[in-house]
């Protein structure tokens, strides 16, 4: 897997709820990618890193399935 780098920004919505104040992408990032949110940076960022270990674990989860109905098609 390749790492990539965190990009960090400061939104500060105009809204009163601080919980949203800082985003967090991966460099490269493109709409419907992760996007972590947080009252920190720190938070953000770990939100985007929860979000990223989901999507891989269900990708694994995905690629094993494919695997298994691979393997049965061919004992066939």
């Amino acid at each position: 897997m390749t790492i990539r780098k965190i990009i960090t920004e400061f939104v500060y919505p105009p809204i009163p709820d601080r919980r949203w104040d800082w985003q967090a992408v991966e460099d490269g990032y493109e709409p419907g990618d992760p996007m972590g949110v947080g009252a920190t940076e720190d938070e953000a960022i770990s939100d985007l890193i929860e979000q990223t270990d989901s999507l891989w674990a269900g990708y694994e989860e995905w690629l094993d399935r494919q695997a298994e109905a691979w393997d049965a098609e061919i004992d066939r």
